[in-house]
């Protein structure tokens, strides 16, 4: 889970982040034994690592089967665990990763980072990390979807008589927030909404922006 900024939430940013994984344990190549000759058939289910129960019934017998609780499954026993992992046959990883986070992303979602996740075995294919974004507050914005909402506050003379005021907007081209002059006409009324078209937040999925509007 990460806490980035409105701006980099708006503009998209890249991070490295720290993670902790499991990997297999080199010093015994993910198998968790000491030495090879330490692996054994489980006496329990002879190498199946499933198990067959019969039981008497009125309507005969019936045989159920489930995994070995002996090996867990696995069809073999460790006699002598690797020192290094404790027969676990993995060991935890602490590594940096990249993680690109796009423009628009909202606050509360999970991104994918395919193979950033735990390695349980040797020849496994490594699991996904799921990231969680937080993004935090502007003052100056409101989201609502793909669209922003702006609130500015003007004297009784420009509502009555017009005049040019100044709001902030989303700079893509240098990605930054900067002010952007508004013409308001004379005669304008308390809860005015005025369309800024594309200064919104760009769609995740597929091309243009949302629209800004100044109330």
């Amino acid at each position: 889970h990460i806490v980035i900024t409105f701006e980099e939430a708006m503009f998209g940013v890249k991070k490295d982040i720290p993670i902790q994984r499991y990997t297999p344990c080199d010093a015994c190549e993910g198998t968790g034994a000491e030495d090879p000759s330490s692996v054994k058939t489980c006496p329990q289910c002879k190498g199946t690592g499933r198990i067959r129960k019969m039981t008497q019934s009125g309507f005969g017998t019936i045989i159920r089967e489930s995994e070995c609780y002996t090996c867990n499954g696995m069809g073999t026993v460790i006699e002598k665990k690797c020192k290094v992992c404790n027969g676990k046959k993995v060991v935890p990883e602490s590594k940096k990763i990249h993680v690109n986070i796009p423009s628009g992303v909202e606050n509360g979602v999970h991104l994918k980072v395919q193979g950033a996740g735990h390695v349980p075995s040797t020849n496994a294919i490594p699991g996904d990390l799921y990231v969680g974004i937080s993004v935090k507050k502007n003052e100056d914005f409101i989201r609502r979807g793909n669209d922003l909402y702006t609130r500015a506050d003007i004297d009784i003379v420009t509502a009555i008589l017009g005049g040019k005021i100044r709001v902030p907007t989303l700079d893509y081209k240098n990605e930054t927030i900067k002010e952007k002059e508004l013409t308001v006409p004379p005669g304008t009324q308390y809860g005015t909404e005025f369309r800024i078209k594309n200064r919104g937040v760009s769609y995740l999925r597929g091309k243009g922006k949302g629209d800004q509007y100044v109330i």
